[in-house]
């Protein structure tokens, strides 16, 4: 019975394993579902931020990779999905259009109930917009946490 049970747990620990917050950073930062917003660069990170806030989703700080503004995240593990990672790129395309890259992966392809990256983007495009309906409820810094 105990073989059985350290075999099972060895086992989900190498399903989970497959995808890291690692395997999207070897991605292109332009390969994604990408959207352009009517909104200058700082404000637009801001309601991007917040939009990932609205997800429940573990964050990763934001990193700012030449004219890029990055942050990874990470859905956890629940009774109905092995999570997903992904990123989200922002990049000033001039003083008042700023683009917005998703990228998502799930944990294990063939999960029933997993999301798609164009189910994900489209919820997620719909939040930042909302957000930038707001601004006055914009935190400068989004409000990320530290780490994973």
């Amino acid at each position: 019975m105990r073989a059985n049970l350290a075999w099972t747990i060895s086992a989900c620990l190498l399903l989970t394993a497959c995808l890291t917050p690692n395997s999207i950073e070897g991605r292109p930062l332009d390969v994604g579902i990408a959207r352009d917003f009517e909104a200058d660069f700082e404000t637009t990170a801001q309601a991007a931020d917040a939009a990932l806030e609205n997800v429940s989703l573990i964050l990763r700080s934001p990193l700012q990779l030449g004219s890029n503004r990055v942050v990874e995240f990470e859905r956890p593990i629940d009774s109905t999905s092995w999570g997903e990672i992904g990123r989200v790129v922002v990049v000033a395309v001039d003083a008042d259009t700023t683009r917005v890259t998703v990228a998502v992966e799930n944990r294990y392809r063939p999960q029933p109930y997993r999301i798609t990256e164009a189910e994900f983007a489209a919820g997620y495009f719909g939040d930042v917009e909302a957000a930038l309906r707001r601004p006055q409820l914009l935190r400068p810094n989004g409000g990320l946490t530290e780490g994973f």
